[in-house]
């Protein structure tokens, strides 16, 4: 057998399959008993429509445009059959209508796009039938400001950024408007995801999974937040304590994308000893919740920080504040006390926001000092703000979590 003879039943037989599968997931809904819902035929006549798409496809070289008057020929079918169910049952709903329309493409798909993409395309019109209710459940669920929000993502992310010009914004500090703003990108779009994950997806998560959600927007926030909940919840199982690491676990995985982003030789160069500590700190993190009990707790402050829009304006505008001040000091350092002063200013920097530091420490100075005081810097400014974490987290928290806290850091 041939090749083309080979490629030829396979498609075919992929035609039918999904056809008949397509057909099988859309009248599930049938055996639901959708009051009013608009059916037409079985299984068999959405793989019948395959097929008849497949053999006029086929078909073309003896009966030209005959693809195209298939298609006009079932869409009128289609159309007539949707216009009756609109008189009898008042219904409006065009998704089926649509399916069948679409599993007569799956032939054209099959032949002129690669088998991957056509799968993909079956497979998503299978999940789209599929999580019907879901995604009613889901649109039901979403506020209206949340589409502002996307937009406002988008604006930053697709309109402003390319838009922003690459000169220096002052002569002698090596930060341009496209720089800072692709920090305000990295920033936000890491930010929005926790935001989407904590707020949609997991809005009743656990301490563990909100440490983790938690860390990614801000590990020194959910350090806070989870070691008061800690002391009011009563926690015996020192969960809370594995929770307050794996925020810590999720900064440094934070710092290692924006190394990725911004300075990728030296990301190859430190991925080993972020590994080590991240992979360890994991660990620690497993025996806590291994041998300290189960996580018997469902609510936290996160659900709190759940609701902070991470694309407000003004938080932007705060970090870009922030990002040209650091920058300001880390140039002023660097020109007054020469690359003896950065780790000292980094330790400093270290009790507050860290990212607009390290991303101006991963964009520009690299260029202008050697690499080993740019990752002694980074160290000792994630040594710094861990130790901030430590000292909130002590003060704040309750006797068992202090405890594991403590045998932790040993």
């Amino acid at each position: 057998m041939e090749r083309a003879d080979q490629i030829l039943i396979l498609h075919f037989f992929l035609t039918a399959v999904f056809s008949f599968i397509i057909g099988l997931e859309l009248n599930k809904k049938k055996e639901k008993g959708e009051v009013g819902a608009v059916f037409f035929g079985t299984e068999r006549t959405l793989t019948f429509v395959g097929i008849m798409g497949f053999l006029m496809l086929k078909a073309g070289g003896v009966l030209p445009f005959g693809y195209l008057t298939g298609f006009r020929v079932l869409s009128v079918l289609l159309a007539i059959f949707y216009f009756s169910n609109i008189l009898r049952n008042e219904r409006f709903g065009l998704t089926k209508i649509l399916v069948a329309q679409l599993v007569y493409l799956i032939p054209l798909l099959l032949h002129t796009q690669p088998l991957w993409f056509a799968l993909l395309v079956i497979v998503v019109i299978i999940m789209l039938i599929e999580i019907k209710d879901q995604i009613k459940a889901f649109s039901q669920r979403i506020y209206s400001e949340e589409f502002v929000t996307l937009a406002k993502f988008v604006v930053i992310t697709g309109v402003i950024l390319p838009l922003a010009p690459k000169e220096p914004i002052v002569e002698g500090i090596a930060v341009s408007f496209y720089e800072l703003w692709l920090a305000v990108v990295a920033i936000s779009g890491i930010s929005y995801i926790s935001y989407l994950m904590q707020k949609y997806v997991f809005p009743q998560a656990g301490v563990i999974l909100s440490g983790i959600l938690g860390g990614l927007y801000s590990s020194t926030a959910t350090t806070f937040l989870l070691a008061k909940r800690s002391r009011t919840a009563g926690d015996e199982t020192g969960v809370y304590a594995a929770g307050i690491l794996l925020s810590t676990v999720m900064m440094l995985s934070r710092v290692l994308v924006f190394m990725l982003l911004f300075n990728r030789p030296m990301a190859w160069v430190m991925m080993p000893y972020f590994s080590v500590v991240i992979g360890g700190s994991i660990l620690i993190v497993y025996l806590i919740y291994r041998f300290g009990g189960k996580e018997g707790v469902r609510e936290t402050g996160q659900q709190e920080a759940a609701k902070q829009n991470p694309l407000e304006l003004r938080m932007a505008l705060i970090f870009a504040g922030v990002y040209i001040v650091f920058s300001f000091l880390t140039d002023f350092t660097i020109q007054t006390y020469g690359s003896r002063g950065l780790p000292v200013l980094s330790f400093i920097v270290g009790l507050s926001d860290i990212d607009p530091f390290l991303i101006n420490l991963f964009q520009n100075k690299t260029e202008i000092l050697p690499m080993g005081v740019v990752m002694l810097s980074t160290w000792q400014t994630i040594t710094a703000n861990n130790l901030l974490k430590m000292t909130y987290a002590l003060i704040l928290s309750g006797a068992t979590t202090r405890r594991m806290l403590i045998i932790s850091s040993r």
